[in-house]
């Protein structure tokens, strides 16, 4: 199977990138993205040459003792190999894609959740006003 190198694989090793911390990490993934964008007319570059440069980067991420950045780059590498399907990998690092999101929709409920409590609390607060000898 052909290597692949499209804007899946862009997007995770991009995310690698803000992982990790090292520099030897950091200049390793400049590589790979250096090969990648000097395919002819603007097309990403996969090939055997890719391949190699993704193995250099995981291999100093474990150097340097950053295992996540072994696991996310071992992932790219099976994705870019054709061992992990395009939807896998996607639902794999969702969280990476749709985080800032989740964290507005939380936050967009509990405001929702809060308010309708804060209005229950009124209303049964008048209520017993209204009604001293009320209970539950």
């Amino acid at each position: 199977m052909a290597t692949r190198s499209d804007m899946a694989l862009e997007t995770q090793l991009r995310v690698v990138g803000k992982e990790t911390a090292a520099p030897a990490v950091r200049f390793a993934l400049t590589a790979v993205f250096t090969h990648m964008h000097s395919g002819p007319s603007g097309r990403r570059r996969g090939g055997k040459e890719l391949v190699r440069l993704l193995k250099v980067a995981r291999g100093t991420a474990a150097e340097v003792g950053e295992w996540r950045v072994v696991r996310l780059l071992q992932d790219s590498l099976d994705y870019a190999e054709g061992r992990i399907l395009r939807p896998d990998l996607d639902e794999l690092y969702r969280v990476y894609r749709d985080g800032a999101r989740k964290v507005r929709n939380r936050d967009f409920v509990a405001s929702s959740l809060r308010a309708g409590h804060e209005w229950m609390v009124a209303v049964s607060e008048a209520y017993l006003r209204d009604h001293p000898g009320a209970s539950a």
